[in-house]
Order: C-alpha cells, then sequence, then structure tokens
C-alpha cells in the first residue's frame, strides 16, 4: 500500500477518535446535569387533599391543582413581635432572578432558608427594596447573597407607603417556589411586611396652621413629647391638656 494511503487512514482513524471523544464529553456533561438535577430535586414535599389544616412551619407541600414546578412553604416572618408589629403585608415575586438562577437553585435545594428585605436605595431608584436569603448550603455551610428585587412598581408603592412613619423596618417571608425545568426559571414568591416600633400610641388634638380647623390625629412615638414634635411637622398646633396616650 503506498504511504499516501496509510496516511490517509491514519488521519481518518484520528478524526474518529477526536470525534468519539467529544461524544464521551458531551454524555459525561448531560450524565453530571441529570445526575445533579435528580439530587438537587430531592425535597420532600406533602401533597396536600385541601387548605383545612394548617401546614406545620417551613413544611414544603402542594395542593392537587399546584402545577409541576410549584411549592408552596408555610413560613414565618424573622422579626421580634414584642418589638415591632405589622402595619401592612404585600404578597409579590422576586424580580431579577434569571440573572441569579445558580444562587436561586441553591437556595430553593437548600435547608434553612430565610429571606431578608432591605431597603437598598440606588441612583434614579430611592425605593429599591433588594431581597437575600439565608440558607444552608450543601456542605454545611451557611450562605447570605442576594437573590433579586421587589418588582420596581411595586417596589415604588411599598416605600412610599412606608415613608409615612417616622421608623419603620421590612420583613419577608416565603410562599411559593418554582422549581427549575426545561422551558422555565426557577424562582420565589413571597410575603413582605412594613413592621414599625411597638410604641405607645398618642391621641394628639389640636388645629391646623393654615385651615385653623379642629384635628386630631394619633401617632406611634417613644414619648408623648415626640409625639407632638411629630403633630408639628404636620402643622398641627398642639393642645397639650387634650391630648392624651391611647391605653390599650
Amino acid at each position: 500500500m503506498h504511504l499516501a494511503s496509510w496516511r490517509i487512514i491514519l488521519c481518518d482513524i484520528n478524526g474518529l477518535g477526536a470525534f468519539l471523544l467529544l461524544i464521551m464529553i458531551a454524555g459525561l456533561v448531560y450524565f453530571f446535569k441529570v445526575f445533579s438535577k435528580k439530587r438537587k430535586k430531592n425535597l420532600e414535599i406533602n401533597n396536600r387533599a385541601s387548605s383545612s389544616n394548617k401546614p406545620a412551619e417551613n413544611e414544603l407541600f402542594k395542593y392537587p391543582d399546584d402545577g409541576e414546578n410549584i411549592v408552596r412553604i408555610n413560613q414565618n416572618y424573622n422579626f421580634d413581635p414584642n418589638s415591632w408589629d405589622i402595619c401592612e403585608e404585600w404578597a409579590t415575586k422576586v424580580s431579577g432572578v434569571s440573572y441569579r438562577q445558580e444562587i436561586v437553585e441553591d437556595f430553593i435545594f437548600g435547608n434553612y432558608r430565610k429571606l431578608e428585605a432591605v431597603h437598598q436605595p440606588m441612583k434614579n431608584y430611592e425605593h429599591a427594596i433588594a431581597i437575600y436569603g439565608t440558607w444552608k448550603g450543601e456542605e454545611g455551610e451557611f450562605q447570605r447573597k442576594q437573590l433579586g428585587f421587589i418588582p420596581d412598581e411595586e417596589a415604588q408603592d411599598i416605600y412610599s407607603f412606608a415613608k409615612k412613619f417616622e421608623k419603620f423596618m421590612f420583613d419577608a417571608k416565603l410562599s411559593m417556589l418554582f422549581l427549575p425545568s426545561n422551558d422555565t426559571y426557577c424562582g420565589l414568591a413571597l410575603k413582605i411586611a412594613l413592621l414599625e416600633p411597638k410604641w405607645p400610641r398618642f391621641q394628639i388634638v389640636g388645629f391646623g396652621k393654615k385651615s385653623g380647623r379642629k384635628r386630631k390625629k394619633v401617632y406611634r412615638a417613644k414619648s408623648f413629647e415626640d409625639a407632638i414634635m411629630m403633630a408639628k411637622k404636620d402643622d398641627i398646633i398642639v393642645e397639650i391638656n387634650s391630648s392624651y396616650e391611647i391605653k390599650l
């Protein structure tokens, strides 16, 4: 056989070997992806026939009409009820998760999941509220990373409402997990609460500085003096003897 013919055969063998090597690598990548997904999707989910019985705290559960990738979770807020009160609550989803899929997926399949809602103003977005997640990873280490934001329009409404209070704080809890599938991103639904300090309430009575009309307004403040200062900021001429602390 001519030397040129042997060279052609060797080239064919080398090309075939490279092709087979590529197939093997692709197969291994696919195997590890599938294996990883199966491993990560090992969540303990209880199927409930109805909502008659309240699930246990942090229980993962589904109702019959829930989609395949929807998992519900019953969580409590993190705040100290002896120090704070809920004055308003909203249900929403976390936006921006498509840019943080790996982090969000680690959070979903982690343990001891908790959310934080943090007012995080940015340029042209004074109202921005970031959502952070804390969880225990596969190797036993706790992590805290940003998962996304409250959707912009909802964050504007929430922050506009919150600014009316002298002091406030946000808290958040999970309500739903959206598991990743072949054609959808993973995601999160939550409830966010606006909290105010558990201070005394004061009924402040007086007159409007501009209108001269009688005015009554309830303020939550550390002291009677603080409540009067808050009323003065609202242009109320306070009648000290007519104002009082509301006893619950």
